[in-house]
């Protein structure tokens, strides 16, 4: 028998889906000092290596492929990458982009997938791309970097991380010049474009992204939307307990099923906090769930200097030393399970004051399934079963096809409390290369070895 394209009916019968294509981690460090509406200390901005910056580790890349990634979203700096405006790149600071490039993707280590990710929320030094500086610095500057990676067909590009507090029109308008400036050189491979107000899922339709994003157009239709994710109470990732769950994608899916649109989990994260438990697991099985318009995922965050840093699942050592998330993490990871079935939660805890907690109730899932037999000489025979019709190609001689259908219903109840948590150690010095302050901290703030430096508005670090 030769089935037509019937994924729906598939599912039903218990034939397995893609997962999605695109697993791993952020790798952060190249774009410390780039903060949300410029640099978070100007005076010391661009900074030097080492000090103010760093590179990922080349070294930890076999041992997020060995858990089964395949992707890393390498973030760095617009203004480190290109000192001038439209001008020469730094060949200096580019190159650790193509180190990390070159060895992520080398067959070495699997040839893994890179996405470029430029961290500056639509802003150059403070200056926002269309209006304080022209939008074709922005084309300006992907033409030069297309051009440098346009012969390696796993890296992807992400045109800007995070574009905040701009009109919708003239983010769109720079985004589509950008997606049209790299075609132009000859790059074939994926490109991500992000919306504004953060480009969070759950507020992708209530922000306006949902309709300013259909004028989005790609020659090659090899595009996605990269939109970001956090399941604390105001979606901002800055808070310890969690309050949201996967349904913070629903809205988001149906649209993109519904324009036959693709997206990429770019950023998202969870603390280890008691009521984040098994958010993880639920939110990537949902992703797995929607493979179709869902094609890849990227946890925020690993790469050095993180410190004790919530959300960090940098290993403690190149080889081993798994972080609490991380065993969430590669259950859904693509070099190790296709379309995985319900995980079971997991997670940690940490140190924390709470005054109430957060719960989650579901109900359990009903399934009838009835089947309808058919014989036909060859050719196509139509069968129908409860919910519609389903056409079965035949070849050769009489055939016999049973076709068993399902109709599933399932009904979820979710019960929540305000959950207020303090984080952190409230005495002490923090030590070298631990968080010392960012909003929503109230750990220590100063450093017993080292000086208290501003990487973002959410996250300072004691550095030498």
């Amino acid at each position: 028998m030769l089935f037509n394209k019937l994924p729906a009916l598939f599912g039903l019968l218990g034939v397995a889906e893609a997962a999605v294509k695109y697993t791993g981690t952020n790798q952060a460090s190249l774009e410390f000092g780039v903060g949300v509406s410029g640099p978070n200390e100007p005076a010391n901005f661009p900074g030097a290596y080492d000090k103010q910056y760093t590179q990922p580790n080349v070294n930890a890349i076999p041992y997020w492929r060995n858990l089964g990634a395949n992707t890393f979203r390498l973030c760095f700096s617009w203004e480190r990458a290109q000192p001038t405006v439209s001008g020469s790149l730094d060949e200096t600071y580019v190159k650790y982009l193509d180190n990390y490039v070159n060895a992520a993707t080398s067959a070495a280590n699997g040839a893994q997938y890179v996405v470029l990710d430029v961290h500056n929320y639509a802003r150059y030094n403070g200056k926002i791309v269309g209006s304080d500086i022209p939008q074709s610095s922005l084309t300006d500057f992907w033409t030069k970097l297309a051009n440098r990676y346009k012969g390696n067909d796993r890296v992807i590009i992400d045109i800007m991380n995070e574009p905040h507090d701009l009109p919708i029109d003239q983010w769109y308008s720079a985004a589509q010049a950008t997606v049209n400036a790299i075609r132009a050189t000859g790059f074939k491979n994926l490109i991500l474009v992000p919306g504004i107000s953060w480009t969070g899922a759950h507020s992708w339709i209530s922000s306006g992204n949902g309709a300013a994003a259909l004028s989005i157009t790609d020659p090659l239709n090899n595009f996605a939307f990269d939109m970001h994710q956090y399941f604390d109470t105001d979606y901002s990732g800055t808070n310890i307990p969690c309050t949201h769950r996967s349904e913070v994608f629903d809205a988001a899916t149906s649209w993109l099923r519904a324009n036959n649109r693709r997206a990429f989990l770019g950023e998202f994260a969870i603390s280890t906090d008691s009521s984040c438990k098994g958010i993880i697991e639920d939110a990537l099985q949902y992703l797995d769930d929607n493979s179709d318009v869902w094609i890849g995922w990227t946890w925020w965050a690993a790469g050095p200097w993180w410190g004790d840093y919530m959300y960090s699942v940098e290993p403690t050592s190149v080889t081993s030393g798994d972080k609490p998330q991380t065993s969430s993490l590669k259950k859904f990871f693509a070099g190790n399970s296709v379309n995985p079935g319900p995980k079971a939660g997991s997670g940690s805890t940490t140190t924390t004051t709470r005054t109430t907690t957060t719960t989650t109730t579901r109900s359990s899932t009903t399934t009838t399934r009835s089947s309808t037999t058919a014989t036909c000489a060859g050719g196509a025979v139509t069968v129908t079963v409860p919910g519609g019709q389903t056409t079965v190609t035949v070849q050769g001689p009489a055939t016999t096809v049973t076709v068993t259908a399902g109709q599933q219903q399932q009904t979820t109840t979710r019960t929540t409390t305000t959950t207020t948590t303090t984080r952190g150690n409230t005495s002490g010095s923090a030590a070298l290369y631990g968080q010392c302050g960012g909003q929503g901290w109230t750990g220590p703030t100063t450093c017993a070895s080292g000086t208290c430096k501003v990487s973002n508005q959410y996250y300072s670090q004691c550095l030498p």
